[in-house]
């Protein structure tokens, strides 16, 4: 199948949630790689990240539309893809917790590549998003922001 679809109970409401992935000082405990994310419709987003042989590499893309603390979605492109997937994340309250769905899709866009492409990111989004299970665990204080931030989402 060519497309990546994965769910995850987070124990935060969803305010928290989209502060922790849109929080530049979050971010960076919980998001492996230099990532740049704006809550802008129409901004660039960009992932600087290592490969497997050492060589760096860039995922980008562009944030293709949200609704505050419910919905994010980014078209997403390797710097060696031919063309960009989308990857859309949803957020919905599940009484103090959120349900997280992620579905990446547009694999079968990329040719040959595809089965690893949908293998390693498989591999890739579920490692991230237990990393973000993770830092929500932490104390509450930790998602605090920047006031600007909120005036931007």
């Amino acid at each position: 199948m060519a497309e990546i679809h994965l769910q995850v109970q987070l124990p935060r409401p969803p305010a928290d949630v989209w502060k922790a992935v849109f929080s530049p000082a979050a971010r960076q405990v919980w998001w492996a790689y230099g990532v740049q994310l704006h809550p802008q419709s129409g901004s660039h987003f960009y992932e600087f990240w290592r490969d497997g042989e050492g060589h760096n590499r860039v995922s980008r893309g562009r944030v293709l539309g949200l609704k505050k603390n419910r919905l994010l979605r980014l078209s997403w492109q390797d710097d060696d893809w031919p063309t960009a997937t989308q990857v859309e994340i949803k957020l919905a309250s599940r009484r103090d917790s959120t349900i997280l769905n992620l579905a990446h899709t547009g694999f079968e866009a990329l040719g040959p590549k595809l089965q690893y492409n949908v293998e390693e990111y498989t591999a890739g989004w579920e490692a991230l998003l237990e990393d973000l299970r993770t830092y929500l665990e932490g104390p509450a204080e930790g998602l605090a922001l920047p006031l600007e931030m909120d005036k931007e989402s």
